[in-house]
């Protein structure tokens, strides 16, 4: 009987667990949900969490990442300090998630960000400030949204 109580008590916490955010990286070369990969010669530290079915940015995505693949999931908002301390990330690759709008200041802290992925999915308006911090973006797509123009 103590048995069969134990694992119930076990059952309810884990199940209490499930409901908190997932971190996208415990340490290098190990990750709760993403594949995180370290920088080489030839490609930047990599975050990638695409198709995940992650309905929230994860946490503990290191601060040297340089790319982040958020692509191909189900996420519908962003808070506004979800990238916060991002300051090496030059790629942020958003598309294909069901996002309708982003917050002011989303993109405050992202200031080497160079290329900025935002096609399909369902942003119908933006904050006029949104882009204010992205002095260094050069690229990226915003098409296949509900706004009036895409670049």
């Amino acid at each position: 009987m103590g048995f069969v109580v134990a694992l119930l008590v076990l059952g309810a916490w884990c199940g209490s667990c499930s409901a908190q955010r997932q971190r996208a990286c415990v340490e290098a070369g190990k990750s709760d949900v993403c594949i995180c990969s370290s920088a080489t010669d030839s490609s930047p530290e990599t975050v990638d969490c695409s198709s995940k079915t992650l309905a929230d940015v994860p946490t503990g995505i290191p601060a040297s990442t340089e790319r982040l693949q958020l692509n191909y999931n189900q996420l519908t908002g962003i808070p506004s300090t979800a990238f916060q301390g991002l300051t090496q990330l030059t790629i942020l690759v958003l598309q294909n998630n069901a996002l309708q709008s982003l917050p002011v200041g989303v993109f405050d802290r992202l200031i080497n960000l160079d290329k900025l992925y935002l096609n399909m999915n369902q942003i119908k308006s933006l904050p006029p400030s949104v882009w204010d911090s992205l002095t260094e973006l050069a690229g990226g797509e915003m098409c296949q949204n509900s706004l009036a123009e895409c670049s």
